[in-house]
């Protein structure tokens, strides 16, 4: 069961990490062709909320997991303390722009580890694995999405209109994430 676990959840986070790297990477003309122009500016919100849901991709499978395994109370238990430690967070640093708190919910998905070690207990997986598995697939994610994110890259194709741009940084980031992959095998070696 170990083995069918660190599998399924590698090609589910494989998986779930594309669109997450794409909306991060087209941030800004996302949020124009979404809601308007007056919206590009939270850009850099929206690219911190992406890198939360990139560390919370450590816990995609999780979840049904300990559900399969009979055990329905940790699912709940997990978003409780997590929740409290988020509002705890915001509180606490007293979050009053957009981006202090989108920063602050970012930095707290960090402890989304954790619910790994627990579920590595159950099953009896390496944690290290597991940890290791993940942690190049978001690595990897999180460098496409600084590079997207770079003014350099960013003046490259200002010219060009929002489609055109959403269309060149969409196909560049999942052209350079899939063959990375490939390229580095990390399908066959870190599985």
């Amino acid at each position: 069961m170990s083995r069918s676990f660190l599998g399924c959840n590698y090609y589910i986070a494989l998986v779930m990490m594309i669109p997450l790297v794409v909306l991060a990477a087209n941030a800004p003309d996302f949020l124009e062709l979404y809601a308007g122009a007056s919206w590009r500016l939270g850009g850099d919100v929206l690219i911190l909320l992406v890198v939360m849901q990139l560390a919370l991709n450590f816990g995609q499978s999780v979840f049904p997991t300990f559900f399969a395994l009979g055990d329905y109370s940790s699912a709940w238990k997990w978003n409780v303390l997590l929740t409290l430690l988020q509002v705890s967070l915001l509180l606490g640093f007293r979050a009053n722009t957009a981006e202090s708190a989108s920063l602050i919910l970012a930095c707290s998905a960090l402890v989304t580890p954790v619910i790994g070690l627990i579920l590595s207990n159950k099953l009896n997986f390496s944690f290290s694995e597991w940890l290791l598995n993940l942690s190049m697939i978001t690595a990897l994610g999180f460098v496409i999405i600084v590079l997207a994110s770079l003014e350099s890259t960013r003046l490259l194709i200002a010219d060009y209109n929002v489609y055109t741009r959403l269309f060149i940084v969409t196909c560049s980031s999942v052209t350079l994430y899939l063959s990375t992959l490939l390229f580095l095998g990390l399908t066959r070696k870190y599985r």
